[in-house]
């Protein structure tokens, strides 16, 4: 097993049993919920990825960082991507959409979870639009939607009403949480940054 792998079997091992705090920004946690706390222009607003799978743990804090780890991988080599194979995956993905302007006016984002056909319990979303301004990201709404016995959720309440036409800069994050066979999973992706003539 090469340096990688065995890193990856105590990290991946530490972060299926443990509940160890991450930064607020990963959390969705504390500086979601101020609503007017700041986070770096390097940070998770100015982060894009695609598509999420879902991964099983105790918190969306510890499901992050297993995620984070997991991305990690993809440029590692096939003995340290082999593992990975203790992280309990979901049937699903989240997929992140761009932001975009709203025909009916204002800024919004369609973020969908796609299971492939299985039904699950339930699935959730809280999207979060951030916009910046000078090297800072503010929170500007967070926006939750779901449903139950399905097997694909798109959210489609995200409408930010623009506050003038100044050009702003927007970005986002979008937690997903299903419920499977009675086992919860969380998934996460990033907007990328994106201008509109649409202020905050």
């Amino acid at each position: 097993m090469d340096t990688t792998a065995r890193v990856l079997v105590i990290a991946a091992a530490g972060l299926l049993t443990t509940g160890a705090g991450v930064a607020a920004h990963a959390s969705g946690g504390s500086e979601t919920r101020a609503g007017a706390q700041n986070t770096a222009a390097a940070g998770s607003a100015a982060t894009s990825t695609g598509a999420s799978p879902y991964v099983q743990a105790s918190s969306p804090a510890q499901a992050v960082r297993v995620l984070d780890a997991l991305r990690s991988l993809e440029r590692a080599s096939a003995s340290a991507r082999a593992a990975a194979a203790g992280v309990v995956y979901g049937p699903c993905e989240l997929f992140p959409t761009p932001i975009y302007m709203r025909t009916s006016g204002g800024l919004g984002t369609k973020p969908y979870t796609d299971c492939k056909g299985v039904a699950v319990s339930s699935i959730r979303h809280q999207t979060d639009l951030r916009y910046q301004w000078g090297a800072w990201w503010h929170l500007a709404a967070s926006y939750t939607g779901g449903n139950n016995g399905v097997a694909r959720y798109q959210q489609r309440n995200v409408q930010w009403i623009c506050k003038g036409r100044g050009s702003t800069t927007w970005a986002g994050t979008t937690l997903g949480t299903l419920v499977y066979l009675g086992k919860t999973y969380y998934a996460r992706v990033y907007n990328s940054p994106t201008t509109h003539p649409c202020g905050a």
